[in-house]
């Protein structure tokens, strides 16, 4: 699994990028953990017909509609580490 902060992020960006691409707010708001080959390999969030794929190895998001045409994607940063004193 990746670092909680970084999947926090990557929700975020996700909600961010489905409202950018037509996703309604008043849709709900899903998340599924996706997994290949028995290894955890990132997340799905969706809102009504629209999906953000995040793969935590290129940690990278790309939205997709329900015919699986990809709308834009965009990389997550990982979030900045405290700096120990």
């Amino acid at each position: 699994m990746s670092d909680p902060r970084t999947t926090q992020l990557a929700r975020e960006q996700a909600a961010k990028l489905l409202a950018q691409h037509g996703a309604p707010d008043s849709e709900p708001f899903y998340e599924t953990i996706m997994i290949r080959d028995g290894g955890y390999i990132g997340r799905r969030f969706s809102r009504g017909h629209l999906s953000a794929l995040w793969t935590a190895t290129d940690n990278e998001i790309r939205v997709i509609d329900e015919e699986h045409h990809e709308l834009g994607h965009v990389h997550v940063d990982a979030p900045q580490l405290p700096r120990a004193a």
